[in-house]
């Protein structure tokens, strides 16, 4: 059911794992400390709406170096930097599978959801102290942050 907290929290890790994972080759560890105060110098950020049947929004939020090494992997790349248009293209995808699988997790079985489109943008920075319900994960030894909205996924 929405809005269990521990459980969206729960699928929301779930989903980020097994996307990283199965897409870039990538180990996803929680962070439950919160050690991070801010992403500086170039933030990656993608986001996505639900609007059926609860309405909320998930974004993801990664500094430039580590969105431009997903990227390389999830598309088999090697010294080779993708340019801005790939890295916020794949970042689309990540949000959208994330957010997708975690859906299926919360949502119960007999009910649908309904997807808005992706959105992706680049951000001179990111300030995830001022962002109470932040998740925090480390990949490849650099910081991801998950920011679910909406009093659904909160």
């Amino acid at each position: 059911m929405a809005g269990d907290t521990s459980m969206v929290e729960q699928a929301l890790s779930n989903a980020i794992s097994k996307t990283l994972e199965e897409m870039s080759f990538s180990e996803v560890i929680k962070e439950e400390s919160k050690k991070l105060d801010a992403i500086k110098n170039g933030v990656y950020c993608a986001s996505l709406t639900v609007s059926d049947p609860f309405i909320g929004k998930l974004s993801l939020y990664m500094s430039t170096s580590l969105a431009e090494k997903l990227t390389e992997a999830t598309f088999g790349v090697e010294n080779i930097v993708p340019t801005e248009e790939i890295v916020l293209d794949a970042l689309r995808e990540f949000i959208n599978t994330i957010f997708g699988c975690a859906l299926a997790e919360i949502v119960d079985n007999d009910k649908s959801f309904m997807l808005g489109l992706p959105n992706s943008e680049v951000l001179d920075s990111f300030d995830v102290s001022s962002v109470p319900d932040a998740q925090l994960y480390l990949v490849d030894q650099e910081y991801l942050v998950l920011v679910p909205e909406g009093a659904a996924l909160t």
